[in-house]
């Protein structure tokens, strides 16, 4: 059996209906862009140069693609070697990308400050990721009767996600467990904000003109003209992608004293290991520490 029909097997079985649906078509893609080396060769006659030209076509592209490339590869052929269609796996001899891991610098107060001083529909959904550290699928899934304003929390519950090119609201969170996320008073602030600017005050927080909830496409396109505009007016502030927003969440939860274990309950994640990716240490307090530092 050919490279390229084997993969064809392994796509079908093991990824399309099983993995997320934004997760199988990027491995379509890889094996599209990627994988051409191989693609009619014997899975048998397949050797460890053969891997490596694969991995070289990844070479300008960021070491988290180059990574999935090679581990998608090597997860291929070891099911191969599995299903016996192959008698050896030439990705195990081939070395992986090494993961080359930037420290994420939040921004300012000032610099959040200045990116939120206006509040405009879509500015106050940015805001409420910042103070609450939904995720996107999360915010955009959010309905009126998941927030508790009298005890002051909100019920994560459920997401939207991809699937097969639209977007559906999947009853459950990424980790598959329910979480309550504590209100603080700007939090509040910001859904009194929103609330009072919408004549429905029921279903989606975020919605379009027919009720349904913001696709991804759309949230996108917002975030990237607010981001725009504020540059514009603050050019010292540098972009971040949707997602630092939970990450700077995260970072201001622990430099105000939150301990690593409520973070995680908090951003939903079923592992601490995932929370420790954000956990950072900014200059400040690391010149704090050395000026403690004391050997008598």
């Amino acid at each position: 059996m050919i490279f390229s029909e084997w993969f064809d097997e392994f796509y079908e079985t093991y990824c399309d209906g099983v993995l997320s649906y934004d997760c199988a078509v990027e491995y379509k893609i890889i094996n599209e862009k990627h994988f051409r080396p191989i693609a009619n060769m014997e899975l048998e006659n397949i050797k460890p140069i053969h891997v490596q030209r694969c991995l070289n076509t990844a070479k300008t592209y960021s070491t988290s693609r180059q990574r999935k490339v090679y581990f998608l590869l090597k997860r291929c052929l070891n099911e191969a070697v599995l299903n016996e269609y192959a008698s050896k796996n030439a990705a195990e001899k081939v070395k992986a990308p090494k993961k080359i891991t930037k420290n994420f610098v939040p921004l300012t107060k000032t610099q959040l400050k200045q990116l939120f001083e206006e509040e405009t529909p879509d500015i106050l959904m940015f805001k409420l990721e910042l103070w609450t550290g939904l995720r996107r699928g999360e915010i955009l899934a959010l309905k009126w009767e998941n927030i508790n304003f009298d005890e002051g929390y909100i019920n994560v519950c459920q997401t939207l996600v991809n699937s097969k090119g639209h977007a559906i609201i999947r009853n459950s969170t990424k980790s598959n467990k329910d979480r309550r996320v504590p209100l603080c008073d700007e939090s509040r602030r910001i859904l009194a904000a929103v609330q009072s600017a919408d004549k429905s005050k029921k279903g989606y927080v975020f919605h379009n003109e027919r009720g349904e909830p913001l696709s991804f496409t759309v949230y996108h396109t917002h975030y990237k003209k607010f981001f725009r505009e504020r540059q514009e007016k603050y050019p010292n502030i540098p972009y971040i992608p949707p997602h630092k927003l939970r990450h700077t969440y995260a970072t201001y939860i622990l430099q105000s004293g939150g301990d690593i274990e409520t973070l995680r309950c908090m951003l939903g994640h079923s592992s601490i290991s995932t929370t420790a990716i954000y956990v950072h240490s900014s200059f400040e307090q690391m010149k704090a520490a050395a000026n403690r530092l004391n050997y008598h």
